[in-house]
């Protein structure tokens, strides 16, 4: 960086708002309205007082990091912690080592620290002793090949649901289907489930997010996106969905899977075939950990490839314990399932 630049690292509340809504639109175009309206939802801010950073020269804002507070538990212990998130240094102001500037303060931020990443962010952290995580994957399977091929899929959206071939595969498919529910006006359901589930977890010497009340009511029911959750269950499995548009894309992203009996979780699963066949859905995604899924879904989620997973923490025991002992980090924790939302 020239010494003639300087720069200056700010709380994204202490710069001015016109100048962060712009800066938005510049990083984020696809859903700088979503961050910019529901900033205190999106990164958690009351949990432990923490906001993004902004790093500013000469007053213009240029760079970005983003976190979302959360507690982790292990062994009977509670953890801050913070995801890595929305990290940008706009273009114009790369190569000048303001990245691992923003990177260096954030990191200060809190003692525990998460990121889902790409390979030149993986780069950095790695650079200032961060640990990576290889046992993280992204499945997927596409319903609907029409909208991933560049000469048709600009077509009429009717059009290409009518000549979806799965619509016709699913007519003969007889297995029966377990149905969704709207989260919203059935979350008790819900919560009862999930606190059964982690209570079950709580003596496995695991690092697991801590899925509390206050996590449930915060990353569920305070969001902008609650009526476009849905959730399968059986007495033994739950899966929570996200359904949405991205990019003309109709989506499916799962973003939360429990279970504690394997054919019970298939059945879920072929019932979301089914039922995103009947909805018209395009695409089916999910992040995880869990070897399990990994392993014996794949003909259920055929498409899989690794997901850039990092931490770091200055309790160097609880670091050493966290590689590939995580449970059951998915889509739901971090911002793997926000970040394809849009503004639309």
């Amino acid at each position: 960086m020239n010494n003639h630049e300087k720069y200056d690292i700010k709380l994204a509340s202490e710069v001015n708002i016109d100048a962060l809504s712009t800066f938005y639109k510049l990083a984020y175009p696809d859903r700088h309205k979503l961050i910019f309206k529901y900033m205190k939802w999106y990164y958690r801010t009351s949990l432990f007082n923490l906001e993004p950073l902004v790093i500013e020269i000469d007053n213009e804002i240029v760079g970005h990091a983003g976190m979302m507070s959360s507690y982790l538990s292990y062994n009977n212990n509670i953890y801050k912690s913070i995801w890595f998130i929305d990290y940008i240094i706009l273009p114009k102001y790369r190569g000048k080592g303001l990245g691992k500037i923003l990177t260096k303060k954030w990191m200060d931020c809190c003692p525990t620290k998460l990121t889902f990443c790409n390979d030149h962010s993986l780069h950095i952290f790695k650079k200032f002793g961060w640990k990576e995580d290889k046992t993280f994957f992204r499945a997927a399977k596409i319903l609907n090949y029409n909208k991933f091929i560049p000469i048709v899929k600009n077509m009429n959206e009717s059009l290409l649901n009518l000549i979806n071939f799965n619509k016709y595969l699913n007519l003969i498919n007889k297995n029966k289907m377990i149905k969704p529910y709207p989260i919203s006006g059935n979350h008790h359901h819900l919560l009862d489930y999930i606190f059964s589930y982690e209570k079950k977890l709580k003596d496995i010497k695991k690092i697991r997010i801590l899925r509390d009340e206050n996590w449930f009511y915060w990353r569920i029911m305070e969001s902008p996106f609650l009526l476009d959750y849905y959730f399968f269950k059986t007495e033994e499995s739950l899966i929570i969905v996200h359904k949405f548009f991205h990019k003309k894309i109709k989506r499916l992203n799962i973003i939360l899977t429990l279970s504690s009996n394997k054919k019970d979780q298939i059945n879920l699963f072929r019932s979301i075939i089914k039922w995103s066949v009947e909805e018209n859905i395009d695409l089916i995604w999910l992040n995880s950990n869990d070897k399990i899924i990994k392993d014996n879904f794949k003909k259920i989620l055929p498409n899989i490839s690794n997901l850039n997973f990092a931490f770091s923490s200055v309790d160097k025991n609880l670091e050493n314990t966290m590689n590939g002992n995580f449970e059951n980090i998915q889509a739901i924790d971090g911002d793997n399932d926000l970040m394809y939302s849009n503004d639309n």
